[in-house]
């Protein structure tokens, strides 16, 4: 279920946020790298339908995700951003099964979406705990936990390792894969890259998919005018 953006243009009044972006994020885990202000947010929030581009466009396996298929195609999405609300006072297992009715799973099926996100992520055993008592790399796993539950094709994760130590990014890339295998579609993480590798006009897409998807080299998308 291929994500395409063709020529696609923002604007925040008249800052030129995004100006052509023209890439395709195919199966498996696409990483979305650049410095900061390169518009790696701005772009997830398109692909999101959480904002529609000033000119062109973005198709899930040829449907358009914006205009009066963007309520049907959002049923296909699961999206966590950079900065993100869970009801810390509450369970693990109700901020998930409440993510998962959010997003129009049946009530009745909720709690088992929720312990099948939290499988994938590490977390059954802390279900019943609050979140207040969590640590910060485990909040970041129920926020993914909270974008999978209600099995989307299509993940879009904003900085999800931000803040974390290396040995829980790569615990977190490994649930990523996970996810990857159980369910399959589409992953686009978006993380800061440096600014030698990527340049500071813009950033690039690096994929590297399932065992049946060859790993992609990286490749710049966008140029900031």
């Amino acid at each position: 279920m291929p994500l395409t953006c063709d020529l696609v243009s923002f604007k925040y009044g008249d800052n030129q946020a995004l100006s052509q972006v023209s890439s395709t994020f195919g199966p498996g885990v696409n990483g979305l790298l650049g410095p900061n202000g390169a518009g790696k947010s701005t772009l997830l929030g398109l692909l999101a339908t959480l904002r529609e581009p000033t000119s062109g466009t973005v198709t899930l396996d040829g449907i358009r995700l914006h205009g009066e298929s963007r309520e049907a195609v959002r049923k296909t999405i699961g999206f966590l951003p950079q900065r993100f609300d869970l009801m810390r006072w509450s369970s693990v297992e109700r901020n998930v099964s409440y993510a998962a009715w959010a997003q129009g799973v049946d009530r009745s099926e909720c709690v088992d979406r929720a312990h099948e996100a939290l499988e994938i992520v590490d977390l059954v055993d802390a279900s019943g705990k609050r979140v207040a008592s969590l640590s910060g790399g485990q909040r970041q796993r129920v926020g993914i936990a909270c974008a999978i539950a209600h099995r989307p094709t299509l993940v879009l994760l904003d900085e999800p390792t931000a803040g974390l130590d290396p040995a829980q990014r790569v615990q977190i890339r490994s649930y990523l894969d996970g996810w990857f295998q159980g369910v399959g579609g589409s992953v686009v993480v978006g993380e800061q890259g440096s600014g030698g590798s990527v340049g500071s006009a813009g950033f690039v897409v690096a994929s590297s998919g399932g065992p049946d998807v060859p790993t992609q080299p990286a490749r710049r998308c966008h140029r900031r005018s």
